[in-house]
């Protein structure tokens, strides 16, 4: 029985190595190879440009990514996943149109509604452009679905802070912290939320209480009298010069042991 590994899955096993080992450089490379070959399995093309995909995000090339993603999407058109990945990487270029991620923030929850991980990126792409009572209908639906979540807990907290609904923010906090007390992204986040509330009530106090407005104050300072034994005038001075300290009774001595000591 023939046990060699066939030449094109050595390469993508050669890939994968070389991106868990964090040599993006030459794992990029490889995985475009697999992308251009033809007549070879599907899955392996498939995987080959989503770990394109992977490291152009990472080196945040964009265009790239897309171009990779876009690929796989035209052959898995009812793939929500997708979609929502396409979404994403518009919604990060800044040389892109984002209204174009609207698309496929929608196609991927036509396709899976009650996915809580598009329901809450699609809340914070809303509330993004303005659109706030669609996007916190969103993030709640998501919270609903999901309550456990971190990264929709996340991206729940962080719009209730943008938006200053601290109480709302507080009010889920507390009822989750039953649940998710013992992990430490929790921990981390109630933490920080803290610390924006108090920020924001500092913020808030300085706005209201400029420096300008505020009244001089007179410190009260007592005036001086005869008592204070500080004030006195000084009647005389001295003119003896200082008593010489009296010597030691005995000259310091240095005391050894004998000789059978140090032995």
């Amino acid at each position: 029985m023939n046990h060699t590994i066939k030449f094109v899955d050595r390469l993508l096993l050669k890939g994968r190595n070389l991106q868990q080992l964090g040599i993006d450089s030459k794992a990029l490379p490889i995985f475009e190879s697999l992308s251009r070959f033809h007549s070879i399995p599907k899955n392996v093309t498939h995987e080959a440009r989503d770990r394109m995909t992977q490291l152009y995000r990472k080196q945040k090339n964009y265009r790239l990514a897309r171009r990779a993603l876009a690929k796989t999407a035209h052959q898995h058109p009812d793939s929500a996943d997708l979609h929502y990945k396409m979404a994403r990487l518009i919604e990060k270029d800044y040389h892109c149109d984002p209204k174009r991620a609207k698309v496929h923030f929608l196609r991927a929850l036509r396709l899976e509604p009650k996915n809580s991980r598009y329901l809450s990126g699609f809340g914070m792409y809303s509330i993004h452009f303005g659109c706030r009572d669609r996007g916190l209908r969103a993030l709640r639906k998501a919270y609903r679905l999901d309550p456990d979540n971190a990264l929709v807990m996340k991206r729940y907290i962080k719009v209730l802070q943008q938006l200053h609904l601290l109480k709302e923010a507080r009010r889920v906090l507390l009822a989750s912290r039953f649940r998710l007390g013992k992990h430490e992204w929790f921990q981390q986040l109630f933490n920080e939320h803290q610390h924006t509330v108090i920020r924001l009530r500092q913020k808030k106090n300085r706005q209201t209480e400029p420096l300008e407005t505020v009244s001089p104050r007179i410190l009260p300072f007592l005036p001086k009298t005869d008592s204070d034994p500080a004030t006195k005038e000084i009647e005389g001075y001295r003119i003896d010069g200082p008593d010489v300290l009296p010597a030691p009774h005995l000259p310091l001595r240095l005391r050894r042991p004998d000789q059978r000591h140090a032995q």
